[in-house]
């Protein structure tokens, strides 16, 4: 496995392209919650994106705003379904704390839906603790650095 960071800013037709992709892997569906085009543009523009890639095929990916430095945050993660289970989310997850701990940011936040168990197992297993809630969002944080 293969895990490449890309600093902005990135294409924006590839990243919609990327979030048409995995918009069945999202609890709920990507597209049922924003606009793909508008959330591509921000992405590619803002976001740290840490793609996993399996023999030449991406398998997952991870787009981290690092742009503060209180606290990154983590706006889509994803993994193929046919990969999950198999360490591609733990890599995604380990590089992303490694750049988080490279520009000196103390946290990771991200928000989750609070019927995605498996997300929710995911993180908490990665030391993320819920800080928040609105509505049927959860916010999760994780210390990485003291």
């Amino acid at each position: 496995m293969e895990i490449v960071t890309k600093y902005p800013p990135v294409r924006e037709e590839q990243i919609l392209t990327l979030l048409q992709e995995f918009d069945a892997e999202f609890v709920p569906r990507l597209s049922q919650r924003t606009d793909l085009p508008a959330y591509a543009s921000r992405l590619a523009e803002h976001a740290v994106w840490i793609f996993a890639y399996e023999n030449g095929v991406m398998t997952g990916h991870c787009a981290v705003y690092m742009n503060q430095k209180d606290c990154a945050f983590i706006s889509s993660i994803a993994v193929k379904k046919a990969r999950q289970g198999r360490g591609t989310g733990s890599l995604l997850w380990k590089r992303t704390q490694e750049e988080a701990l490279v520009r000196g940011i103390p946290c990771i936040a991200l928000k989750v839906y609070d019927k995605n168990a498996a997300g929710i197992r995911f993180y908490e297993r990665h030391g993320c603790h819920m800080t928040k809630r609105e509505g049927e969002w959860l916010t999760m944080c994780k210390k990485v650095a003291e």
